[in-house]
């Protein structure tokens, strides 16, 4: 489809085609609504916004605390880090020459995250998967964020039933198409010459995402990642050498340390030049010029 037309994303082409074959041929598929119950979908219309309320819970209580504030920092540290991934993702797809904004990004994954928890909504952060697609598709600016939070929220309002007959067939098909195109395949040939600590926090990383969760995988790789840089800068003395050598900003640097300049000795006679030999004296020298520049030349 991208070589025919870029006017429409090839991922909704083909839930829209899955969803149509499934419904005329009635194919035997788990729906949405199978998944996540009819109730859920509804019969869409504005009865399906929830009503904003805070949450029921004994907020001076220490025990409430107690068991919100560990998985609130899991879920932030979470959030944080896929979100720092989706943005460094955009910003080396988009080409602009420009870097996201952490400290807006940061800020702007809270308040959103308040403001859903008010409606009954579960915290979330950048999807990574929906970036690729909406950077796959052509979106490259905010207006494609915009544009894709309006459009969900005008088809759960106003297409609610319809949306619960898409298949989750479908949907497996365009996760596994994005991660498809998120790997970077080029890579595999670099593995024979990856250092041995990066391979195994690597392998590491891996492990532990796929038996417990993408937390623990994340709380593990920054820990083996601290390891290893403190391995690697123990086992070079050259680099701790020169990192305790190195001068304070705020120290003066000596008359020895600062080199000669070029034009305080009288440069040897230049011959085969296109300009000829030397002939003068150096003049004073300016700063914004070159070396040669600041010599008088006379064309042969």
């Amino acid at each position: 489809l991208p070589r025919v037309t870029s006017a429409l994303p090839s991922s909704f082409v083909a839930v829209l085609a899955t969803t149509g074959l499934a419904g005329i041929f009635s194919l035997p598929t788990k729906t949405l609504a199978d998944l996540t119950g009819a109730a859920t979908f509804g019969a869409g219309g504005l009865s399906l916004l929830p009503a904003l309320s805070f949450p029921a819970l004994d907020w001076l209580a220490p025990a409430t605390w107690a068991v919100v504030t560990p998985f609130a920092i899991t879920l932030a540290a979470v959030g944080l880090i896929e979100s720092m991934l989706a943005m460094n993702l955009a910003d080396g797809m988009t080409g602009y020459g420009k870097r996201g904004d952490v400290k807006k990004e940061t800020i702007g994954q809270g308040v959103s995250n308040f403001a859903a928890s008010l409606a009954g909504g579960m915290g979330g952060s950048s999807s990574i998967g929906q970036s690729l697609l909406s950077l796959n598709a052509g979106g490259n600016t905010r207006l494609s964020g915009i544009a894709m939070s309006a459009f969900l929220a005008g088809a759960i309002l106003f297409g609610a039933p319809l949306l619960a007959q898409v298949p989750v067939a479908a949907l497996v098909g365009v996760l596994l198409a994005v991660a498809q195109k998120t790997f970077s395949w080029s890579s595999t040939r670099l593995w024979n010459r990856m250092p041995k600590m990066d391979f195994l926090t690597l392998g590491l990383v891996s492990l532990v995402t796929l038996t417990k969760d993408v937390a623990a995988g994340a709380f593990v790789g920054i820990a083996a990642s601290a390891i290893t840089f403190a391995y690697k800068k123990r086992q070079n003395p050259a680099f701790v050498a020169a990192e305790g050598a190195m001068p304070s900003m705020t120290s003066p640097i000596p008359t020895s340390a600062i080199p000669a300049s070029p034009t305080s000795a009288t440069p040897s006679p230049v011959t085969g030049s296109k300009y000829g030999p030397y002939d003068g004296p150096v003049p004073h020298p300016d700063p914004t010029s070159s070396y040669l520049e600041n010599l008088t030349w006379h064309k042969a």
